[in-house]
């Protein structure tokens, strides 16, 4: 892995870290076996667990968008937010997924039996089961962290990509500038005409490299 390589490096990880959490917060995280209904458990999503995960997940990628064009400024910005994104979503999965699902499980228990309320939803539940997947989404969530500060340690080695989407207008010698303004140049002043019809493509071109196509 060389320093010159970073910036890719950095986009490749964002963009595979974001779409594990997207696809983690569609799976199942919970089994919620009631004392009521021990035979009809309930599953709880990762998305119904914690509603804000495939949002952020959705940043990942986009932060993986705008680091991979991003400026000296914006890389800086980028890297910081990684890291700030992570440190959200290690907070906000260390209860899950160390065992409190108390908070995790409670809509969709109240959707499913109609009764609110922590210590009404403890009364109902007989167990819970859990699956590797909050594990799975704790641990990107510190991967994404650590991309984060790994992209705060190499942003200034990353190369400017924001100059080829520039053009510098040519550079004109004080003589062509007088030829350009004396309207006598062209002629006894009379008002030039283009030879043959202007042409959408070629005056695109024109422009896109800072010329005027109507000279």
């Amino acid at each position: 892995m060389t320093v010159r390589r970073a910036r890719f490096i950095t986009v490749l990880l964002l963009l595979a870290t974001g779409a594990l959490l997207l696809i983690a917060s569609t799976q199942t995280w919970f089994v919620v076996v009631l004392r009521e209904s021990p035979d009809t458990p309930l599953e709880v999503s990762g998305s119904a667990a914690m509603p804000v995960l495939a949002p952020l997940a959705l940043a990942a990628l986009a932060l993986a968008a705008a680091t991979s064009i991003a400026g000296r400024f914006m890389s800086y910005a980028s890297a910081i937010l990684a890291v700030l994104l992570g440190v959200a979503l290690v907070v906000l999965l260390w209860a899950p997924s160390t065992g409190d699902t108390a908070n995790a499980i409670a809509p969709t228990v109240t959707e499913a039996t109609g009764i609110a309320g922590a210590d009404a939803v403890a009364a109902l539940v007989r167990r819970v089961e859990t699956t590797p997947w909050p594990v799975i989404a704790l641990v990107l969530s510190v991967a994404l962290l650590l991309i984060g500060l790994f992209a705060v340690a190499t942003a200034h080695t990353w190369r400017r990509t924001g100059r080829r989407y520039r053009t510098d207008s040519p550079t004109r010698s004080p003589g062509a500038a007088m030829q350009v303004s004396d309207p006598t140049a062209s002629g006894a002043g009379s008002p030039s005409t283009p030879a043959e019809p202007l042409d959408a493509i070629d005056s695109w071109d024109d422009l896109s490299h800072g010329s005027d196509p109507t000279r």
